[in-house]
């Protein structure tokens, strides 16, 4: 569960960032949000490219802050304790 990216508070509406190999997708608020990404595991960097977007017409939606909140992304931390994976994201 997210409650916040970068103290940018989840509203009401069930936003979910999805990690795939591919991309990182943003859904659940007006539009869908696609975002290429690299990692690199040496320095944990991770370098946002292109996003994607459908193309509703939203003229009352906070989608915005939230792809802010992905496109300052920079650094990652995954750790491991207990079975239970954790994944941190820092902005630059």
């Amino acid at each position: 569960m997210i409650k916040d990216l970068f103290k940018i508070p989840f509203p009401s509406t069930p936003y979910s960032v999805i990690f795939s190999p591919e991309q990182i997708r943003l859904v659940g608020g007006c539009n869908g949000y696609g975002f290429d990404y690299t990692l690199n595991p040496t320095t944990q960097l991770i370098t946002i490219g292109k996003m994607d977007k459908s193309n509703n017409d939203c003229s009352k939606s906070d989608d915005a802050l939230y792809v802010r909140g992905i496109q300052r992304i920079s650094k990652y931390l995954l750790t491991t304790a207990n079975g239970l994976h954790t994944l941190r994201l820092f902005d630059s």
